[in-house]
């Protein structure tokens, strides 16, 4: 998600931030991340380095919350994709951000693929499997570390003419 996060935020002029695991800073620095911090402790004390007013907003993938909040400067925001319940203080405001509200925006989806077709937006993918497979695609995304998005292929149906 936060590879997607950084390539939607730069093709809109943003100054994409990327906190990850140090070995991915490559990664994510292809994705138009222009800066770079190492996630765990103290990640928000690394992005204040960099940014001693803090950061206009958060986009929080990888659901850090309290740890994170404190990279925000006052007044700014953090969105999550999962519910944020505590209060950040200092005027920052919370968004939940959720996919499914977003499901008939036929207007949005049409973007991304538009962005998807000018090469902005990478597709990712780290497994294709059959549909029948589903279970193993489930089991594959809770154990986790797979590189790119798990696509169910389903057969082509012959419809008569």
């Amino acid at each position: 998600m936060g590879g997607y996060l950084a390539q939607l935020g730069t093709a809109e002029g943003l100054r994409a931030v990327a906190v990850a695991a140090e070995t991915d800073e490559d990664l994510v620095r292809s994705f138009g991340a222009t800066d770079f911090v190492a996630r765990g402790e103290g990640a928000a004390q690394r992005v204040r380095d960099l940014f001693p007013d803090g950061v206009d907003a958060v986009a929080d993938a990888a659901v850090l919350g309290d740890g994170i909040v404190g990279a925000i400067r006052n007044g700014g925001q953090i969105a999550s994709f999962r519910a944020y319940d505590a209060d950040p203080g200092r005027g920052i405001r919370s968004h939940v951000l959720n996919v499914r509200e977003r499901a008939t925006d036929h207007a949005a989806i049409s973007r991304l693929r538009e962005l998807a077709e000018e090469g902005v937006l990478s597709m990712r993918v780290g497994r294709v499997l059959p549909a029948a497979e589903t279970t193993e695609a489930h089991r594959l995304m809770e154990r986790g570390g797979t590189r790119g998005r798990i696509v169910l292929e389903f057969p082509v149906m012959e419809t008569d003419k």
